[in-house]
């Protein structure tokens, strides 16, 4: 988050939660900001171990393990931590 922050102030304000997936190219975090996540390997400048490290996408070693599906997790995470931030905004401005 604190890299999003520096790059695109406001980023969560951008997500639709309804429809965040990181199992989908469009639909994962940088496909909503960017159009597509390989859109933002361009805007960013970064690796895919960057998007690893970042919580963008799941590290290869957990690819193909049936009983977890790492991006369903990433989608369940990054949804409250973005709901936090929404919430937290709205208070701010509400001051």
């Amino acid at each position: 988050m604190v890299f999003l922050n520096g790059v695109k102030p406001g980023w969560w304000e951008k997500i639709d939660l309804e429809h965040l997936d990181m199992l989908d190219t469009k639909l994962c975090l940088c496909g909503q900001l960017y159009g597509r996540h390989r859109n933002a390997y361009r805007k960013l400048h970064l690796s895919p171990a960057d998007f690893v490290m970042y919580g963008f996408l799941p590290a290869p070693s957990d690819y193909g393990r049936p009983d977890f599906l790492p991006q369903r997790l990433l989608t369940r995470l990054w949804t409250k931590e973005i709901k936090g931030l929404k919430i937290t905004s709205l208070k701010r401005s509400a001051k």
